[in-house]
């Protein structure tokens, strides 16, 4: 009986063998495979990742050069007027006459600036402009209701130091209100005959219309974001989430 099982479990041993070896061998391949697979998707993963980086990276450079070839171009329309001798002859008329409003503001130079630079204006999409003499008073400006004030420039950091010194300049206003847009100010000088900086003359600008086509273009997918910030790293560009930001409470109305 003993001899009979004996010999009962060798045959069936050697009957399962194969099919057990079948069953490792498959477990291995199953958990090689998962290990290959599982590497495989992590490789994928990072480098999915190290994509998205180098998109980022790459959108971000591209920001960086299409608002500085926008800045660099408004820097151009202000200098493209620098040596006009009618604005110079204007110029001088203006800081001949006393600092007091009515003056200023009646004068036939003022009205002669205004019909010089409308065409400027409207090709540029200037909103308003303000000519600054070399001692920080307007002589002109757009509206008039700040002639023969000391200059708001006077709060805009080095802007008319910069200027003064015969170099053109962009600025944000200094502060805002949730209510009111970022005026942007694109300033220049204007030389004399004997090559002197003799006033300054800036435009006003929303850079939102700019500003926010570039970051419209370098966005990524459907809820990416550019944010465009000035040199005191405050927001400038509107967000395409602003509904939303509206919704929860987090936006006053109006603001932006």
């Amino acid at each position: 009986m003993a001899s009979g099982y004996g010999v009962f479990s060798e045959v069936n041993l050697q009957r399962d063998l194969p099919l057990f070896t079948v069953w490792i061998i498959g477990g291995l391949v199953c958990l090689l495979s998962g290990i290959g697979l599982w590497w495989m998707l992590d490789e994928m993963k990072l480098q999915s990742q190290l994509d998205k980086g180098e998109l980022l990276k790459n959108r971000m450079y591209m920001t960086r050069e299409f608002v500085r070839i926008w800045a660099d171009e408004r820097e151009r329309n202000v200098g493209s007027w620098k040596g006009s001798e009618e604005l110079r002859a204007i110029t001088r008329e203006l800081l001949a006459l006393p600092r007091d409003h009515s003056v200023l503001a009646s004068s036939p130079a003022q009205a002669r600036l205004r019909r010089l630079l409308s065409p400027l204006m409207v090709e540029h999409g200037f909103l308003g402009f303000t000519l600054i003499s070399s001692d920080f008073v307007n002589l002109a400006s757009t509206p008039d209701d700040k002639v023969a004030e000391m200059t708001d420039f006077l709060s805009y950091g080095d802007v008319l130091d910069k200027v003064f010194h015969g170099e053109a300049a962009i600025s944000f206003s200094p502060g805002y209100s949730d209510s009111a847009f970022r005026a942007m100010y694109v300033v220049g000088p204007i030389f004399d005959e004997s090559g002197d900086v003799s006033a300054a003359l800036s435009f006003r600008l929303d850079p939102r219309i700019n500003l926010n086509l570039i970051a419209s273009l370098t966005r990524v997918g459907s809820s990416g974001e550019v944010y465009v910030f000035d040199n005191y790293c405050r927001f400038v560009n509107e967000s395409r989430f602003e509904s939303q930001l509206h919704q929860l409470g987090l936006l006053a109305e109006g603001g932006s």
